[in-house]
């Protein structure tokens, strides 16, 4: 099963990833330009660039659909969770209130939910070493990642507090530190 830190790091970032994407092939275009292609005079170079650039798109598009599929495949309760909660950025009390349901019926359908999306994102062939090997550049995902660690020791420390806040709001803290919009 793929980590759920991991999970959680990629469903956080699926709105950079699509940027990514846009900025990899924006790249791209630069360089099969006439401008860049008068100023680096060996080709071989470019096209070794486009085809990195490529393989990276590649890859994020990957992700991004084995992330599409595997929320697919929730509940609707749990898909209207992660839908709310990560890809939305609406804040726990906003997708109980939303769904109408319980702070225990969250907490359970979210845990539930990110168990499942890591069993399928491994199921379609993400396992840790491959995810750390294709995204181990990838800014996005290694920011949110190191969130998620720096966060979940933060709740760990302090039982009494909701750690659903805590995340929620050193998420926002550390983005807004970033300039990086929800």
């Amino acid at each position: 099963m793929l980590d759920l830190g991991l999970t959680s790091a990629a469903l956080y970032s699926k709105k950079e990833i699509n940027r990514a994407i846009a900025v990899y092939k924006r790249k791209i275009n630069l360089i099969m330009s006439f401008k860049y292609n008068m100023a680096i005079a060996p080709a071989e170079a470019a096209f070794d660039r486009i085809f990195a650039l490529m393989e990276k798109i590649e890859r994020l598009q990957i992700l991004k659909n084995v992330m599409l599929v595997a929320v697919g495949r929730l509940t609707e309760i749990q898909k209207n969770i992660i839908l709310l909660f990560y890809f939305k950025g609406k804040r726990s009390e906003e997708v109980k209130r939303i769904l109408e349901i319980s702070e225990i019926q969250f907490k359970y359908n979210k845990k539930t939910a990110l168990d499942s999306i890591s069993f399928y994102m491994y199921m379609l062939g993400l396992t840790n070493e491959r995810f750390l090997e294709y995204f181990n550049e990838e800014s996005a995902i290694i920011r949110n990642y190191e969130l998620y660690e720096k966060l979940n020791f933060i709740a760990e420390n302090f039982k009494n507090i909701d750690e659903g806040k805590i995340y929620e709001e050193g998420y926002r803290q550390c983005n807004a530190e970033e300039g990086i919009g929800i």
